[in-house]
């Protein structure tokens, strides 16, 4: 949303409006992050393209077990906010690794000394099973990667669709990793979930950090997302055949594992898309201080 620099729309009333910071400048804030077609249909958006950067990636496969889940994510959220900022980004589930940077995408020596820590944990006898295919790639561009072979990988870390999945989900704001505690109860939430929790996965960076530019309005997503190094799913999967009552366990599951999330950071959100059914207060999770702006915008 923040590449974005013009966006045509289709507003209720049936008018065509051009909408960017200097034309209809209310609109442009809502579209952005205000919910998919909430304040009109959207026939096209103009983006800012960027210039071929190199990018630096890392990924490795690892036997699934509590144990490998608590020594990795230990490591990784002892240093989350670092990582972020030096441009580390990607996801983290319990069978595999996948980070891309673009900062250090000309450095492979500088981006490999970063995550030495995560890699010396992969390479020592404390993982349980095997950690296969650790391997570090440089490609020239973001695009060169995406039409890569290495980006089959991707799709492993791919969020399911709500059609097929009950899902829940919390950004992790960077106050939780500046404590000792909050780091530790983090991983037990995420390496010990409920039973009918089926998978876990994590994103790394997300917009952490931008900043927008003074005196612009930004865009209307809760605030929490560029104050959030890390964003933690929960998975329940929905199998043919099953239940309402089979169905309604999974999301129950789902829901409970991202309770101990939402007490672990009051005031953080959520993404509405990636969000639980059951999401209390979902005004303030998807939008937060955005939402009174947002209600008052819809009234017009």
């Amino acid at each position: 949303m923040d590449n974005i620099l013009e966006i045509e729309v289709v507003t209720p009333d049936g008018e065509i409006l051009i909408v960017n910071p200097c034309l209809e400048p209310e609109l442009w804030f809502a579209l952005r992050g205000g919910g998919v077609n909430n304040f009109g249909l959207v026939t096209r958006i103009t983006v800012n393209a960027h210039p071929r950067t190199p990018v630096t990636v890392f990924s490795a496969s690892i036997t699934p077990s509590q144990s490998n889940t608590r020594r990795i994510l230990s490591v990784l959220s002892r240093s989350a906010i670092e990582l972020a900022k030096v441009g580390w980004g990607g996801y983290v589930s319990a069978s595999g690794i996948l980070l891309v940077n673009p900062k250090l995408g000309k450095n492979v020596e500088k981006a490999m000394d970063t995550l030495s820590t995560l890699t010396s944990l992969l390479q020592s006898a404390d993982m349980e099973g095997q950690v296969m295919e650790e391997k570090w790639t440089t490609f020239g561009s973001f695009g060169s990667w995406l039409q890569s072979d290495d980006y089959e990988a991707v799709e492993l870390f791919i969020p399911p669709s709500q059609t097929d999945h009950a899902i829940s989900s919390r950004l992790i704001t960077d106050t939780l990793f500046e404590e000792a505690y909050g780091k530790e109860d983090l991983v037990k939430a995420v390496a010990t979930p409920t039973q009918e929790v089926d998978s876990w996965l994590i994103s790394l960076n997300l917009p952490y950090g931008y900043r927008h530019p003074e005196g612009s309005l930004g865009t209307s997503f809760t605030p929490a997302f560029y104050g959030s190094p890390w964003m933690v799913y929960f998975f329940g999967t929905l199998k043919p055949g099953m239940t309402k009552e089979q169905q309604l366990i999974k999301y129950s599951a789902v829901a409970k594992a991202d309770n101990f999330l939402r007490y672990l950071t009051p005031g953080s959100g959520v993404y509405s898309e990636q969000a639980d059914l059951s999401e209390p207060n979902h005004e303030d999770a998807f939008w937060g201080d955005n939402y009174d702006s947002l209600l008052a915008i819809k009234r017009k």
